[in-house]
């Protein structure tokens, strides 16, 4: 709003007109970023507060990442599992190839000495971990290799103990100089692909490693989560990633700015946002301790204010970590009352990471999306209690992370049918998924509304029927092809009832009866007819 004031004024100055000075624009009382390419751009690792302990550099004392000028390899999985995300210092990032045998090259600006050299388990299936492999140096850009260091046998899956995400430290001795390195593997653990999380070259320490602001940049968000639909934000294409390392052992902390913003707090505001804790393999679960913070007109901070979310929790990143209440590799929303800051105004956004303990080279990394703030939620009671009922509480989950494993079911009680969306209704599993499934534009899609009698996904169903309405004379009964995008915030899951408002303009209801249901069904352009 400034910057265009201030470019109508030019313009009148410019004609021969004399005017006053533009007024700033008053404070907006609601905000909302999804870091989406038409929101306002965040700040890129820009430090509000002095880092203590921290950096944004995710290596290693010593490491030749930063040295890297291009990363190739004999094949990879675009777009989400490339051979660059063996060199990005993300563990829960991977590259993997379509092979039993592969290799991995890294190009060096400068000839470097490797000492040692790391290598991570990736997240998936163990059978995938190199076993056998050669790691090779040149010095005439590939056409000829020299054999630095030989490894044969190795696992990563060793019992019951932890494997994927864990890093191994081979040694090399007496090597020289290099631009080029190679790793060659021969063998995989038995299955048919190949898979490293990282590759990281160290050559000699150089000293300590500097203090510097830690990573908050915008990128493509998660790569990997047993719930959520991965390699976008939690809505929209993008979210904010986060990410850095201790440089020493003891407490670390860093505050970034993200935003300046002019939001004047009303009574009945709330701050919401979701969160993404990378797990990265670490049990100490370093990257719960992070937080959005707000800077208000007055210079006091939401972190220090004693203020509460809506689990009870100080609405803090020390808070956050200390009570264990973010789920790793999942999004979790955050929800704070700002009536107590009604009347004050909003001057910046910032992420905050606040770890009280820590051993030096902890690595914490994440994700953050859709940033609001906004008048809470008032539920309409009209049609009594079960409009506190949501049939969909449970189902963000899979087969692979149960919240309960529920579906949205509307049925009378110990009823004959259960009428039930279904994100995939080809299943006689998991027949309704939040967010996994979601399609390319990161919208969810219902395949179909119909009947199941599915007690659990671990019992199955006997037979389903599902219903779904069409635009056009030539409806498809191929699921894929008939899917509907919808909004969770346009639908209504009751026991009662189950509705939608889809995005091409259809609704669809559905209600119960003892042994049946009765469905209504409202098409685009004709009003008052279903």
């Amino acid at each position: 709003m400034r910057g265009a004031a201030g470019l109508g004024a030019a313009a009148l100055l410019g004609s021969g007109l004399v005017v006053a000075p533009g007024a700033s624009a008053a404070p907006v009382t609601a905000f909302t970023t999804s870091f989406e390419q038409s929101d306002p751009p965040a700040a890129v690792s820009t430090a509000l507060d002095p880092p203590v302990n921290v950096t944004g550099v995710l290596t290693e004392p010593g490491s030749l990442t930063p040295l890297i000028t291009a990363v190739t390899a004999r094949g990879q999985n675009a777009p989400n599992e490339t051979a660059v995300r063996a060199a990005d210092g993300d563990r829960s990032t991977k590259w993997l190839d379509f092979a039993t045998a592969s290799w991995l090259q890294y190009e060096l600006s400068d000839a470097e000495v490797v000492t040692s050299y790391q290598l991570t388990s990736a997240n998936d299936a163990p059978g995938r971990d190199p076993r056998d492999f050669t790691l090779q140096g040149s010095n005439d850009g590939g056409a000829t290799w020299t054999t630095l260091d030989t490894r044969t046998g190795q696992v990563w899956q060793q019992g019951s103990q932890a494997n994927r995400g864990v890093t191994k430290t081979f040694e090399v001795a007496g090597a020289a100089a290099y631009s080029t390195y190679r790793l060659d593997i021969t063998a995989n653990n038995g299955e048919n692909l190949i898979q490293l999380a990282e590759l990281q070259l160290i050559g000699d320490a150089t000293g300590e490693v500097p203090l510097s602001p830690i990573v908050t940049e915008v990128g493509n968000g998660p790569v990997s989560s047993p719930t959520a639909k991965t390699g976008v934000g939690y809505s929209g294409l993008r979210a904010l990633r986060y990410g850095g390392s201790h440089v020493a052992d003891g407490p670390a902390s860093a505050t970034n700015a993200l935003l300046d913003v002019e939001i004047l707090v009303e009574p009945g505001n709330q701050l919401t946002y979701d969160i993404f804790p990378v797990l990265g393999g670490d049990l100490d679960y370093p990257s719960t301790y992070a937080a959005v913070d707000l800077v208000f007109d007055d210079g006091t901070r939401l972190s220090t204010s004693g203020a509460s979310d809506r689990n009870g929790y100080v609405a803090s990143a020390r808070s956050h970590g200390q009570a264990d209440v973010l789920f790793p590799d999942q999004w979790n929303s955050i929800r704070v009352d700002l009536t107590p800051f009604a009347g004050r105004t909003i001057e910046k956004i910032a992420f905050a990471y606040d770890n009280p303990d820590g051993a030096a080279g902890t690595v914490f990394s994440g994700w953050l999306d859709d940033i609001t703030v906004e008048p809470i939620d008032v539920i309409d009671d009209t049609d009594g209690l079960v409009s506190f009922v949501d049939t969909r509480r449970g189902s963000h989950s899979s087969g692979s992370y149960s919240r309960g494993l529920t579906f949205p079911a509307t049925a009378w009680p110990n009823g004959f049918n259960f009428f039930t969306p279904m994100t995939d209704a080809g299943t006689h599993g998991t027949l309704y998924e939040w967010h996994r499934k979601n399609g390319a534009d990161n919208l969810p899609e219902l395949e179909g509304i119909g009947i199941s009698h599915q007690p659990s996904i671990w019992m199955g169903d006997r037979n389903q029927l599902a219903v779904l309405p069409a635009l056009g004379t030539n409806p498809t009964s191929t699921l894929n092809d008939r899917e509907l995008s919808f909004r969770h915030e346009n639908e209504t899951a009751r026991p009662d009832i189950y509705s939608v408002a889809f995005e091409n303009g259809i609704t669809t209801a559905v209600t119960p009866t003892d042994h049946g249901g009765v469905y209504r069904f409202t098409f685009p352009g004709r009003p008052g007819r279903s």
